[in-house]
């Protein structure tokens, strides 16, 4: 079922505290009791718990400006809300916060951040075994290669990295500048 309501502002008092308020007439005539959760939407969907008003016009919906102004925040199909974070520079970080709340009103807040990795890597890449060849010398020595693996070791001006436990898949990297940029 849907119905289309007038959107008001909540008010200080109500204002930050996770629900929306609708007149009791209007909750009763739809089956919804207190503390109810509902989908609500303009542009966007958001779910919200709903509380009675006392009021007697029966076509509003009374908000507060952090659900007015939630960046996409819905709940999705499997019951999980989600959220799109607009997009962010590389090689940066974001820091966020998830604040949750139950129904007697007790928060519980995640914190966390992460970063935006360098601009995505789109040229070759040579595994370890190639580059180590199976002789005396590599078969790409003097050249120019791109690798991947983990850091094992890393000291002023060189490192060693690995991809794997078998033999030949470790190498050791010397730069008489300094590290790469790894």
């Amino acid at each position: 079922m849907s119905i289309k309501l007038k959107l008001e502002d909540l008010g200080v008092k109500d204002s930050g505290k996770g629900f929306a308020r609708i007149p009791t007439a209007l909750m009763q005539e739809l089956g919804l009791e207190a503390l109810d959760v509902v989908e609500i939407f303009g542009k966007r969907k958001s779910a919200i718990r709903l509380m009675p008003s006392p009021d007697t016009k029966n076509n509003y919906i009374k908000v507060d400006g952090i659900t007015r102004q939630n960046i996409n925040m819905s709940l999705n199909e499997n019951g999980n809300y989600e959220c799109q974070i607009p997009a962010q520079p590389y090689n940066t970080m974001f820091c966020y916060n998830i604040t949750a709340t139950i129904c007697d009103e007790v928060s519980q807040t995640f914190y966390g951040s992460e970063i935006i990795p360098p601009f995505p890597f789109e040229g070759v890449i040579t595994p370890i075994n190639e580059i180590q060849g199976e002789s005396e010398s590599s078969p790409y020595e003097g050249q120019f290669v791109n690798t991947a693996g983990i850091v094992t070791g890393a000291f002023a001006n060189s490192f060693y990295i690995q991809n794997g436990s078998e033999p030949w898949s470790g190498i050791y990297i010397y730069s008489s500048a300094g590290l790469p940029q790894m």
